[in-house]
């Protein structure tokens, strides 16, 4: 390759460091607390985004926006162009994402776990309660993984992964496990 000749600058991935920026900002607008890049087990296993929402002020905040399905702890991932969605990429966040039920946050005297009153994990408490150990509960947290490239061959296999079509287009929801959505821009309807 000859040195003098001009490098070839390579697409920018449309989920940069620019757009997820744009989105921790428009959640710290909207009054949500927002960690970006949280580790989940070490730094090779982070998550883009992880929005929490608290309290029931919070969650209304979000009911007229694409969002409005956000829990108490919401892991979004972006795959761009050049990180289409795959299977393999699809377990890797899944594991992240059921791992933020088991990373815990520094023991400090208001988080210490009440010995004398362990949780009833039979009959949890109300999603509206402050309770920092909902976090932990696979029916308080959301996966979101918004993908520039359709991911065919996930949405292809219903039987497995269980992702079905919802009345928007371009938005496909499974709800095994913990509540998990594909979003494809490029099938959204636009609206201003």
């Amino acid at each position: 390759m000859d040195k003098l000749a001009p490098q070839r600058h390579t697409t920018m991935e449309p989920f940069d460091d620019t757009a997820k920026e744009f989105y921790r900002q428009l959640f710290e607008e909207w009054g949500l607390t927002v960690e970006t890049q949280r580790e989940v087990f070490f730094q090779g296993r982070t998550i883009d985004l992880v929005v929490s929402c608290p309290t029931p002020a919070q969650q209304q905040r979000l009911q007229a926006t694409l969002f409005s399905y956000f829990r108490r702890l919401n892991a979004l991932e972006f795959k761009g162009i050049h990180d289409p969605l795959t299977i393999l990429d699809y377990n890797k966040i899944m594991m992240r994402v059921w791992g933020l039920g088991v990373v815990q946050r520094p023991k400090t005297k208001e988080n210490l776990p009440d010995l004398e009153n362990p949780p009833d994990l039979e009959n949890p408490p109300d999603a509206k309660s402050s309770d920092p150990e909902l976090n932990q509960l696979p029916s308080q947290r959301t996966l979101t993984i918004i993908c520039v490239t359709k991911p065919n061959k996930l949405l292809k296999l219903t039987q497995e992964f269980h992702f079905q079509q919802t009345a928007e287009a371009g938005i496909y929801h499974s709800s095994t496990g913990l509540a998990q959505w594909l979003i494809y821009p490029t099938e959204l309807e636009l609206k201003p």
